[in-house]
């Protein structure tokens, strides 16, 4: 009987020294000079909203599409403008005698992106219009950017393309590939590509840097979202590419000039709330 009492005070006297507060841990083996007086206080703080109606548009990332929430039909759409750089002192075309005819094969945009929103599987639409003046180096612009101030709306697009997000015209094999750079290909006129090639024998000096390439060459490329719903891109880079054969092997071969911080980009946002 004495055994069970003491067993029983043992048992009690366990449960009222263990809790789960750890708020004393380590105090007995803290030194006193090392000791932190720890006190609570409140603060009240008020925050209010700005709208605005642009940022600053400059940017390695541009948008492409549309997208339409269900729930208050509210339309988001995002088109941009593209200009491209020129490696310095670099070669950019080989020499005459190894293009074939000395002229492009093909000539394309290529919209290179990791992510998007919305559906895959969504049919999309998009032009692409040659700038009738470019953007200007220094100047700031901003996603309320007029596109109208730099191309010529009433004229017909350079090219015109119908998309999805994924290009099921790939094999699963391809898509598959963990190589594989998901992009939008809009073919462009050839001419585009063989005319680079002829100022490029007659006016090297076009290509002596991204300034004097987009003054002379390509002033950039204003590319405009059509039609569709519900898929907008998050384009990491845009490149124009120039393909051209191999006199001796008939191999094609590229020339890339591709958008990046070195020149100037800027998206054009616009967004819709339907009044209620």
């Amino acid at each position: 009987m004495k055994k069970s009492i003491v067993y029983l005070l043992i048992a009690l006297v366990c449960c009222i020294a263990c809790d789960d507060n750890t708020g004393t841990l380590g105090n007995s083996i803290t030194p006193g000079a090392d000791s932190i007086k720890i006190k609570t206080s409140t603060y009240y703080a008020t925050t209010r909203s700005i709208a605005v109606d642009s940022v600053l548009g400059k940017t390695g990332k541009v948008y492409l599409g549309r997208f339409t929430d269900p729930q208050t039909d509210a339309m988001f759409e995002a088109d941009f403008i593209a200009q491209f750089n020129c490696v310095e002192g670099g070669n950019v075309f080989p020499p005459a005698d190894s293009i074939k005819g000395d002229s492009a094969v093909r000539t394309e945009l290529r919209l290179f992106f990791t992510t998007f929103f919305g559906d895959s599987t969504n049919t999309m639409g998009a032009e692409v219009y040659e700038l009738t003046e470019t953007l200007q180096e220094g100047e700031k612009y901003y996603t309320n950017i007029d596109p109208t101030r730099f191309y010529d709306p009433s004229s017909a697009p350079l090219a015109n393309k119908v998309y999805t997000a994924i290009d099921y015209s790939l094999e699963d094999s391809e898509l598959e590939d963990s190589e594989h750079y998901a992009n939008v290909c809009i073919p462009l006129p050839t001419e585009i590509g063989t005319e680079m090639i002829k100022l490029y024998r007659s006016n090297p000096e076009f290509f002596a840097n991204a300034s004097s390439f987009i003054k002379n060459i390509c002033p950039g490329y204003y590319v405009k979202s059509t039609y569709g719903d519900g898929t907008v891109l998050y384009i990491d880079q845009v490149a124009l590419n120039v393909y051209f054969q191999d006199m001796r092997t008939d191999t094609v071969y590229v020339t890339q000039f591709v958008g990046s911080e070195e020149v100037l980009q800027t998206n054009h946002p616009t967004s819709t709330t339907p009044r209620r």
